[in-house]
């Protein structure tokens, strides 16, 4: 069953999120993908996370999990959570990275959010795309002046060549 993460900015606007919902949605109608897992550093994988427990009981059939870098000091009551193994022994200041690139290795697809080319998420969508596998909110912030506010966003699978794609959509 395919997989998809989440990388986005820590600062994403809120009027992102029903965007975001149904660009999930779509990843499961459309590209079968069942399990998501996402970070917990920031507001966009906060919204990420909040949508995916919206269409929980409508999609049953998917599963998430927050994968953390550090063991948390409480566990979110009855959110799936994931510490990748190997990662203990990971120096604590590179385990965000090192969870970062886990995250892609688990997964067929990324749904990212990306509106500047500086930072930790627009470094992991380059990673994530020279795999050939990146389905991304892609961000323009001229529609308005207010980059908060109209925001246009479309959808983009990348592959490497037909046959690639026609095993990524099945």
């Amino acid at each position: 069953m395919p997989a998809c993460t989440f990388f986005g900015h820590h600062d994403a606007p809120n009027s992102l999120e029903n965007k975001l919902l149904e660009i999930i949605k779509e990843a499961i109608d459309q590209y079968g993908v069942r399990t998501f897992y996402v970070g917990n550093q920031g507001n966009f994988d906060a919204m990420a996370l909040r949508s995916l427990q919206k269409i929980q009981s409508t999609y049953a059939q998917i599963h998430y999990s927050i994968v953390f870098a550090y063991l948390p000091n409480t566990a979110a009551p009855n959110t799936p959570s994931v510490f990748p193994e190997g990662i203990e022994n990971v120096p604590y200041r590179f385990r965000i990275p090192w969870r970062n690139k886990w995250m892609i290795s688990q997964c067929e697809y990324v749904i990212s959010y990306v509106s500047y080319t500086s930072g930790q998420a627009a470094k992991y969508v380059k990673i994530a795309k020279e795999q050939g596998n990146v389905v991304k909110l892609e961000h323009n912030q001229f529609v308005t002046t207010n980059r908060n506010e109209a925001v246009e966003l479309r959808i983009t699978l990348e592959a490497f060549g037909t046959e690639h794609k026609e095993r990524i959509v099945k």
